[in-house]
């Protein structure tokens, strides 16, 4: 069978399921279906349209995006910065290492953010539009948050694609070094499953949170009213 870095890239968020793949039953109908239409997103993502996504459950979407934090923050950035850190030490490393240093803290915070506020608050939107127990734990949570804080949020993609251009100007000596043609290959790699993960998020989550949110708005001005 051909090797496809795609799909090696894809299930690396779900190592559970690598020995299996796409065998009948054991991912769940749902589950082989969402992953197929992210496979191919990866391969075409110029062909990427919303309306492709909103027929699965949100806890799906959301569950590939927190898998996808996760390997971010412990597989992928990780393993570039090792290889840089192989290169042969001298000013162009020094200032690229420092580039990639404020990008890493940067893309942290992003990360700490979608965790931390955005996830989280959706989660709660999604149990209050199922039933009239989640909309009653809605209420009684503390929501400072409002998807009007998060829909101009910095995106990571830009930063990266920026990172990437930087490293590619570097002098052909380091470009080739065996760990300078490891980095680039990650890093083209990493940019590619950024574009994906921003297009299911800014493209479908979030549009989903901000059309829940204005329900869950309108039901409660309802009850307030009828009350």
């Amino acid at each position: 069978m051909e090797r496809n870095p795609f799909l090696e890239q894809l299930l690396s968020r779900y190592p559970e399921h690598q020995g299996f793949w796409l065998d009948e039953g054991k991912l769940g109908r749902d589950k082989e279906a969402f992953l197929c239409r992210v496979l191919s997103l990866f391969e075409n993502p110029e062909l990427f349209a919303p309306e492709d996504f909103s027929s699965f459950q949100p806890e799906l979407l959301v569950d590939y995006i927190r898998k996808t934090h996760q390997m971010y923050l412990s597989k992928r950035i990780p393993e570039m910065e090792q290889q840089l850190l192989l290169l042969k030490y001298d000013a162009e490393t020094s200032a690229f290492y420092a580039l990639f240093q404020l990008f890493k803290v940067a893309f942290y915070k992003h990360i700490t953010a979608e965790e931390t506020q955005f996830l989280p608050y959706l989660d709660r939107l999604v149990q209050a539009g199922k039933e009239s127990r989640g909309l009653s734990s809605f209420l009684l949570q503390e929501n400072s948050f409002r998807m009007a804080d998060f829909v101009h949020h910095d995106q990571a993609e830009n930063p990266l694609c920026r990172l990437v251009k930087d490293w590619n100007a570097l002098s052909d000596t380091k470009l080739n070094e065996s760990p300078g043609r490891i980095l680039t290959l990650q890093l083209e790699m990493f940019e590619k499953d950024l574009h994906v993960h921003d297009l299911i998020e800014d493209k479908v989550l979030i549009p989903l949170a901000c059309d829940l949110e204005d329900a869950i708005t309108h039901r409660l001005t309802l009850l307030s009213d009828f009350n």
